[in-house]
């Protein structure tokens, strides 16, 4: 390709790849605190992010190399897939052997 077009793209795709990961982490890292708060009935969010710093930290230092991290990322991903395919399906049919459907059913 002429002037070597592609090989100046790295830094546009090194952009987007980080701002998609601090992205990612910060959300998930802010819902594991507020969720945190709302189940300890707790009214002030921060005291949780120091304490989970060290936890995020040890979980990231786990897996010893890339392969090991792919596979429980894989697993992690198999299991959030049954889990929310199964249990609202469990769910449904409790409220409908229960008979408390509500609106979502059709009632």
């Amino acid at each position: 390709m002429p002037a070597n077009v592609l090989e100046r793209l790295d830094g546009a795709f090194l952009a987007v790849w980080v701002t998609a990961v601090f992205t990612t982490l910060l959300s998930s890292y802010y819902l594991t605190s507020q969720s945190l708060m709302q189940l300890l009935r707790l009214q002030e969010p921060r005291i949780f992010t120091f304490f989970l710093l060290p936890f995020v930290f040890v979980l990231a230092m786990v897996p010893a190399n890339i392969v090991k991290m792919y596979e429980s990322v894989v697993s992690v991903g198999r299991i959030g897939l049954v889990l929310t395919t199964v249990y609202p399906g469990l769910l449904l049919l409790i409220a409908v052997l229960r008979k408390k459907g509500g609106s979502a059913l059709g009632r």
